[in-house]
């Protein structure tokens, strides 16, 4: 009787990566369906100001004083990056909320899966 090969291991690094992207994907949808019931009891600028200010406290809360010695060692120019690139992400985050507060929520979540493919 001849034996059959063995089926391959599982490559553990997919598995690990698929879990956290599906965690991942599962938070933004939590986040957007929150902001969008907050919105309909909330003007947008006290909810932006709200969830920003969540968005603060648990970004401190992850990365901790190493984040602003990482901040601290920047160069001048990487410095002017960084500022531009968050600007833009402030902006494109007030923008994508106001959307938010007018569109049904499938609308804006496939507007957010179509862009990075345009």
């Amino acid at each position: 009787m001849m034996k059959q090969p063995a089926a391959p291991a599982p490559d553990t690094a997919n598995l690990k990566a698929a879990a956290i992207t599906s965690v991942t994907m599962l938070f933004y949808a939590s986040n957007d369906m929150t902001c969008k019931m907050v919105m309909a009891r909330l003007p947008v600028p006290e909810t932006l100001a709200f969830r920003n200010g969540l968005t603060v406290l648990g970004t401190a809360a992850i990365a901790g004083p190493s984040a602003l010695r990482e901040i601290a060692t920047l160069s001048r120019r990487d410095a002017k990056a960084l500022l531009a690139r968050t600007s833009c992400d402030i902006t494109l985050t007030t923008c994508f909320l106001i959307s938010l507060a007018e569109l049904p929520l499938a609308n804006a979540a496939a507007v957010l899966q179509i862009v990075p493919l345009i």
